[in-house]
């Protein structure tokens, strides 16, 4: 193992503006000559950015505090589906049994009955649209392990779309139908009745595994079903939170982050998260909303995908993501060890998998700390897997590095 320099500690970064384009060389390893001055673009301060400490990721100030986390991932993945759906108080709700009554509620207010929608959980795509949802996804990867082939996870969210799409058809609301459905892939793996409500069968189902508890037969309460949640935040998340369907209606709704003066601008030449080029954009809303905009780059020093973070106040974030040419999509690019090569991830759980508390569990970390997330560049037997773009850098951006190890395989 190696670090760009053995004498900066793990967060310390170097920032300047740049007022114009050169070509670097590859950071091996990163030079510093005495402190760094950082120079501020349009009076933003980006030291109120970086570093980010690792108690960034927990909401206890106390670290003797930060034990056993206060929910479990699956809990915490349902709370926050209920919280996308619409009831914004149970985002801090760590009983299991009032977050899955918020969801029971929320499927019952669809106006959909139980009985109709729990056949939904034998839907599945064909192997021809699995086929076809291959080439989609791989379009702009620069290649990928066992090309041709979907991951369970990617399945799973082209199977939810179709469940969508038919709840769709029978002339049913968009959002009753992903309100619904959110009941379904959480709570509905176990239940074949459907001759109740939403409300009476989670009832049911809590009393049933509390008992279990009682009995000794189980050790807690734990209904939900996480791969479920996931698959539906990937079909339906986009639609509760009412996403852009193109990059340019995001840019007409909340500003044009390449040009309006109100974004902070960087670039980070060598992402940690992404191993190469990394372009982001920042503001803040008046009334508090805070906004980031990440766009990856190529080798060409082009984008080859954006994902936005959306934090409301005292509401965990929303993720989006759009693909080259703007569309938004469901999943994202991620590295792999291998060079060249990457990781189709379903989003938004790609995204949410950095961005959550380590202990209260909750997914309202805009800017986390790779520290914290204990992100590396990687090399391989076949040479650096990370790339530095900092011949991407364009006029008036802030320039970051991070001081991260590099590690082989």
């Amino acid at each position: 193992m190696r670090s760009f320099n053995s004498n900066l500690s793990r967060w310390i970064l170097i920032t300047t503006t740049l007022n114009y384009v050169a070509c670097a060389g590859q950071l091996e390893p990163i030079q510093t000559h005495g402190p760094q001055v950082k120079q501020h673009h349009d009076g933003d301060n980006l030291s109120e950015v970086y570093p980010q400490s690792p108690d960034s990721h927990y909401t206890a100030s106390n670290q003797n505090q930060r034990g056993t986390p206060d929910v479990l991932n699956a809990v915490a993945y349902a709370r926050y589906a209920a919280e996308l759906n619409g009831e914004t108080r149970i985002g801090f709700e760590t009983d299991v049994a009032s977050i899955a009554m918020s969801m029971a509620e929320q499927a019952d207010a669809s106006g959909l009955p139980l009985k109709s929608m729990i056949r939904y959980k034998t839907v599945g795509a064909s192997e021809s649209d699995y086929r076809s949802f291959a080439e989609e996804v791989e379009r702009d990867a620069r290649s990928v392990q066992q090309p041709g082939t979907l991951s369970r996870e990617l399945k799973a969210l082209l199977d939810g779309a179709l469940k969508l799409e038919l709840c769709i058809a029978e002339n049913n609301d968009v959002i009753g139908c992903c309100q619904a459905l959110s009941w379904v892939e959480a709570l509905g793996k176990n239940i074949e009745t459907g001759d109740e409500s939403f409300s009476a069968a989670t009832r049911r189902l809590i009393d049933e595994q509390a008992q279990a508890v009682a009995d000794g037969h189980r050790t807690q309460l734990q209904p939900f079903n996480q791969s479920g949640i996931k698959a539906w935040l990937a079909y339906c998340g986009a639609e509760v939170t009412n996403a852009p369907s193109h990059l340019a209606d995001f840019k007409a709704e909340y500003g044009d982050y390449s040009v309006a003066p109100e974004w902070t601008k960087e670039f980070h030449p060598i992402s940690p998260a992404k191993q190469a080029g990394r372009r982001i954009s920042r503001r803040h809303l008046p009334d508090g909303t805070f906004i980031s905009v990440a766009e990856s780059t190529d080798e060409n020093c082009q984008t080859r995908e954006t994902e936005v973070i959306l934090a409301r106040p005292g509401q965990q974030s929303i993720f989006w993501v759009f693909d080259r040419i703007g569309h938004r999509v469901s999943y994202a690019y991620f590295p792999t060890r291998r060079p060249n090569e990457d990781a189709v991830r379903v989003a938004p759980n790609a995204c949410m998998g950095c961005h959550y508390t380590m202990d209260s569990r909750r997914f309202s970390v805009p800017t986390p700390s790779f520290e914290a997330l204990n992100l590396k560049l990687f090399e391989s037997a076949d040479g650096p897997v990370w790339r530095d773009d900092s011949i991407c850098v364009r006029r008036g951006e802030q320039v970051i590095y991070h001081a991260v190890d590099v590690i082989g395989r």
